[in-house]
This record gives structure tokens, C-alpha cells and sequence, in this order.
């Protein structure tokens, strides 16, 4: 029980850190795949809220950068796969 809310908790927190992150070093450009995106939308709501409680300029908005040949990860010996699932499922095989 404990292992699923320790993920589950992972899950929730992940977008919250990563956008912590980014705002600490105040990025105007993150390089980011394409199901990143919504921590992005996230990312920019934070930044715009903070901004406009304090009537400031502290935090910059950053942009998202997704290149179409990086947007999502391929399998390194299949270049036609997806990495997580297929390969995931391949490991059980063996």
C-alpha cells in the first residue's frame, strides 16, 4: 500500500518541483517533449499568479522548446518504438 502512495505522491509532486526548478534559475526557454507540456501550462500559471499578487516581475514566463525530432524518446535499437511501454513489456518477456 505504502509503495502505491509513494508513486501516487510522486505523481502529484513531480509538476511542483519541476516547476520550482525552473522558476529558481528563472528560465525564459525550457526544453521540453511534448507530454511535458501541461507541467509547462502549469509552469506559466504559477509564474503569472506570483507576478500578479505582488504586482511584480520577479518570475519571467517561460516558453517551451520542442524540436519535432525530440518530442518523444524512441527506443534506442528500434527507432520506430516508443520507449516506455513496448520495452517495459519486452523485459517481462525475457
Amino acid at each position: 500500500m505504502f509503495q502505491f502512495i509513494g508513486r501516487a505522491l510522486g505523481l502529484l509532486t513531480y509538476p511542483l518541483l519541476q516547476a520550482a526548478d525552473v522558476l529558481t534559475f528563472k528560465a525564459t526557454a525550457v526544453p521540453v517533449g511534448e507530454d511535458q507540456s501541461q507541467h509547462l501550462n502549469l509552469l506559466g500559471g504559477l509564474a503569472y499568479a506570483f507576478n500578479k499578487t505582488y504586482n511584480t516581475e520577479i518570475f519571467p514566463i517561460p516558453k517551451q522548446l520542442t524540436r519535432e525530432s525530440h518530442a518523444r524518446i524512441r527506443s534506442s535499437t528500434k527507432s520506430c518504438w516508443k520507449t516506455a511501454k513496448r520495452l517495459v513489456r519486452l523485459r517481462r518477456k525475457i
